[in-house]
């Protein structure tokens, strides 16, 4: 159960709220009442099957708390495929391999076009997203600014390392505001020998500079894209954050998320019965997609396939409706 102001709501009944909203807009904009929904989903929440079934029966229950409307579900990397041959018209027989790789997951698929259509062959996704790529970016260069590799001056142990587990995530973040930690905090300021950066981790806390800190990060990784070097910049007092990453540095730290990308998209490949060679295209979408250390994974994964980048926040939502049609 979630409080929000004095209430308490399951994730079912959250998630329902924005579900409701969507569809009051869509009638807004269609002037009739929606009869039948197409709904896209990751191709895998969750490496756990437990958790996986669970995300799947609570995002189920949210859309039929919503609407009484007949609701189906695809795979978000199908969805983005049928949207690319129903908009590329395409004629002849193509195996094409689908990227999406947005904040949350990465999902892939592999199909076979042929006379406009797209044929599923295979489908794989791992839970590592756009938002994993920010967190191990604080792990790796951040960190060390709110005090990460302070030692207790008495005995010269570091701090707690759960402590730090929480500020690499935006959704563990406030977590820190919990009695417990603010008594730790408290304490460390005092006993630790970098007082002034768990005083500056105690602002971004307390202040509830969370977000901001979190787009800032992004904003980053988003110029790094094209740039050779970004800063993560937030002036705020007590912050004043102001580091350099360069493109190097974040590669280095996204080396195990490329890996495992990598190991996706080739695990997808092989359930399709097909080898790397055998791909004609690699469709590229959602916004992690473009960055260039996995431009240049799939790039040396698949040699013989031409790249093309679709709608990098639109296609799946385009394929879905081609699915509803």
């Amino acid at each position: 159960m979630t409080n929000v102001f004095g209430m308490d709501f399951r994730i079912e009944e959250l998630l329902s709220l924005l579900a409701k909203e969507i569809v009051r807009l869509t009638e807004t904009a269609l002037g009739e009442p929606v009869t039948r929904l197409t709904v896209g989903w990751p191709v895998r929440f969750s490496e756990e099957a437990v958790a996986e079934e669970l995300a799947r029966t609570r995002l189920r229950q949210a859309w039929q708390l919503a609407t009484d409307a007949e609701i189906s579900f695809v795979e978000e990397p199908v969805a983005a495929i049928q949207h690319f041959a129903h908009r590329a018209g395409l004629g002849k027989r193509a195996h094409v391999l689908v990227f999406d790789f947005g904040g949350g997951t990465l999902d892939v698929s592999v199909s076979r076009l042929e006379d406009g259509r797209a044929l599923s062959l295979a489908t794989n996704g791992v839970p590592i997203g756009g938002d994993l790529i920010d967190s191990r970016l604080v792990e790796t260069r951040l960190a060390p600014l709110f005090g990460e590799e302070a030692r207790y001056k008495r005995t010269g142990l570091p701090l707690p390392r759960h402590l730090f587990r929480r500020l690499q995530s935006w959704q563990t973040l406030n977590e820190l505001n919990k009695p417990e930690y603010v008594e730790l905090m408290d304490r460390a300021r005092f006993e630790c020998d970098q007082p002034d950066k768990i005083a500056r981790l105690e602002t971004l806390v307390k202040r509830n500079y969370g977000l901001a800190f979190f787009q800032a990060v992004e904003r980053a990784k988003v110029l790094l894209s094209d740039a050779a070097e970004a800063e993560v910049r937030l002036d705020a007092p007590g912050l004043d954050i102001a580091q350099r990453i360069s493109r190097d540095e974040f590669e280095s730290a996204v080396s195990p998320q490329v890996r495992k990308a990598e190991e996706c998209a080739l695990e997808a490949v092989a359930a399709a019965k097909l080898a790397p060679t055998d791909i004609d295209l690699v469709v590229t979408t959602g916004g992690s997609s473009q960055i260039p250390a996995f431009q240049k994974m799939l790039r040396g994964a698949f040699p013989k396939a031409e790249f093309e980048a679709s709608d990098a926040f639109t296609s799946v939502a385009a394929g879905l409706a081609v699915y509803g049609s």
